[in-house]
C-alpha cells in the first residue's frame, strides 16, 4: 500500500507542476509586446495578400487585353496581305490586257469584215475591262493603304500593352505594387 500511496502522491505532484507550468507559460509568451508584434505581422501579411490579389487581377486583365489585341493585329495584317495579293493578281491581269491591246491587229491580213468587226468588238470589251480593272486597282490600293495604317495602329496598341506588361513585371519583381 505504501507503494500505491507514494505513486499517487507523485502523480498528484506531477499534475500540479504541469498545470502550474501550463498556466505560467502562456503569460510569459503572450506579453503585450509579443501581441503587438503578432498583430503587426498579421497586418503585413494581409497587405501582402491584398497586393498579390490586386496584382493577379491586373496581370489577368492585361493578358486578356494583349490576347485580344494580338488577334486584332493578326486580322489587320491578314487584310493587308489579302489586298496585296489581289493587287498583284490584278496588276498581272492589267499587264496582260495592255500587252494584248498594244499589238496591232493583223493589218497585212486579207480584210475579212466579219473577223475585223469581231476583233474590234473584243478589243472594245477588253478596253472596258481594262478601265474597270484599273478603277478596281486604284480602289484596292487605297484600301491597302488604309489597312496598312490600321495595322500600324493596332500594332502600336499592342506594343503599348507590352510596355505595360513589362512595367507590371518590374513592379512585381520589386514589390512596388
Amino acid at each position: 500500500m505504501n507503494r500505491i500511496a507514494i505513486i499517487g502522491v507523485a502523480f498528484v505532484l506531477m499534475l500540479d507542476s504541469v498545470s502550474t507550468l501550463a498556466q505560467e507559460r502562456p503569460r510569459d509568451i503572450w506579453t503585450d509586446e509579443a501581441i503587438r508584434e503578432l498583430i503587426r505581422e498579421v497586418r503585413l501579411l494581409r497587405t501582402a495578400v491584398e497586393r498579390q490579389a490586386s496584382a493577379a487581377a491586373r496581370v489577368q486583365l492585361l493578358v486578356s487585353r494583349m490576347t485580344l489585341q494580338d488577334q486584332r493585329v493578326s486580322r489587320a495584317r491578314a487584310l493587308v496581305d489579302q489586298h496585296a495579293q489581289r493587287i498583284s493578281a490584278l496588276t498581272s491581269e492589267i499587264g496582260q490586257i495592255r500587252s494584248f491591246l498594244s499589238t496591232d491587229p493583223d493589218s497585212d491580213a486579207p480584210v475579212d469584215t466579219t473577223r475585223r468587226r469581231e476583233a474590234e468588238r473584243e478589243r472594245k470589251l477588253l478596253r472596258e475591262q481594262l478601265a474597270q480593272q484599273e478603277a478596281e486597282l486604284a480602289d484596292l490600293e487605297s484600301k491597302k493603304e488604309q489597312a496598312a495604317l490600321d495595322f500600324e495602329t493596332e500594332r502600336t496598341k499592342y506594343n503599348e500593352l507590352e510596355g505595360q506588361m513589362t512595367q507590371l513585371n518590374e513592379d512585381l519583381s520589386h514589390n512596388r505594387l
